[in-house]
């Protein structure tokens, strides 16, 4: 629970289960709490001290069966609940990115094989149809099932938030991005765009990670260092998105990157680089307009500047398949697929 996308949607999930009335219990490996976890009825964390091991998941999976039988459990970390030595007949895999592209792209036979091998037989969640396709295409997976699941969103939660105040960031308009600080993320891309828009606007760069040294030292060598922000992680980022301009992503690669929804939810113009996968799901019909050829920073510029001049018109229906109403019922409906 460190923060970034992937589990800030297995909170919401959690959260959201509960509501329904789910006795949901929430493993985690590890004790890096950035993201409040107070509302969690049933919070386990396998690290104490030391090493922590597949036996710890094992031992506590057991001893929760026996309390009560466990209906169903939702895993991102194959490899892991596998060597706990505990079984199941009802264990759906997570994927939350686009393995085979990912490996391929970086010429990792070895580890595509792996993988491929890995989820093979299989009951695997792909939070986007782009990750099923990646998945089977790609990846060449043969699950014993596949169900396509988008992470759920608390929409009027989201809008909530949103609407606290925060300390304007400036008295100038602003895009903004947020995202870890991660090569995938393409921040130096994104740099090299807004150094080419027309639009007179700052940048803010919200997150962390190992790479934000290099992205700001990339800033001044551009000379765009008063103009481009890093506030850092934010635990209320909506505030920021709902202020902005436009929200920009400029991604190599994705599987359903929540930042595009976030903004479609919060009454922000996105704009996003049209890669693998996740944003050509999001962005349809007239937002497609906002979507800018990957690694391309010059068609980037025109998107965003785009979005400056002529900003997305927003309804329900541009974010509504995403709604947590419809998401959480297709987890519970898991339970009676054989």
């Amino acid at each position: 629970m460190r923060g970034r996308g992937v589990e800030k949607s297995y909170l919401d999930l959690t959260l959201g289960l509960q509501r329904l009335g789910a006795d949901l219990h929430l493993i985690l490996r590890e004790s890096e709490l950035l993201l409040d976890v107070g509302e969690v009825k049933n919070l386990h964390i396998l690290q104490k001290s030391g090493e922590v091991t597949p036996e710890h998941l094992g031992a506590l999976l057991r001893r929760l069966h026996e309390e009560k039988p466990i209906d169903l459990i939702i895993s991102s970390n194959l490899s892991f609940l596998e060597k706990s030595g505990f079984t199941h007949p009802n264990i759906w895999y997570s994927v939350n990115m686009s393995w085979g592209t990912r490996l391929l792209k970086r010429w990792r036979f070895r580890k595509w094989l792996e993988v491929r091998k890995e989820y093979t037989g299989k009951k695997i969640i792909a939070v986007s149809e782009g990750v099923k396709h990646d998945l089977l295409q790609t990846l060449r997976v043969k699950p014993a099932a596949i169900e396509v699941i988008y992470d759920p969103y608390n929409i009027s939660r989201i809008q909530r938030l949103a609407a606290e105040a925060i300390e304007p960031p400036a008295n100038r308009p602003y895009i903004v991005h947020v995202g870890a600080f991660d090569k995938i993320k393409r921040h130096d891309l994104l740099l090299e765009a807004f150094a080419q828009i027309s639009e007179n606007v700052d940048l803010y760069l919200i997150g962390e990670g190992r790479e934000r040294k290099r992205i700001e030292k990339l800033a001044k060598r551009l000379g765009l260092e008063d103009r481009v922000f890093f506030p850092g992680w934010q635990k209320n980022p909506y505030p920021w998105i709902a202020n902005a301009e436009a929200t920009v992503l400029s991604s190599d690669s994705e599987a359903l990157p929540r930042v595009l929804i976030e903004s479609l939810i919060v009454g922000t113009t996105p704009v996003s680089t049209d890669c693998k996968y996740g944003p050509s799901e999001i962005l349809r019909g007239d937002l497609a307009r906002f979507l800018a050829k990957t690694g391309d920073p010059a068609d980037l510029a025109r998107k965003i500047d785009e979005a400056l001049t002529r900003p997305a018109k927003i309804e329900p229906s541009c974010y509504e398949a995403f709604d947590e109403k419809l998401i959480l019922q297709k987890y519970l409906k898991l339970i009676d697929i054989d």
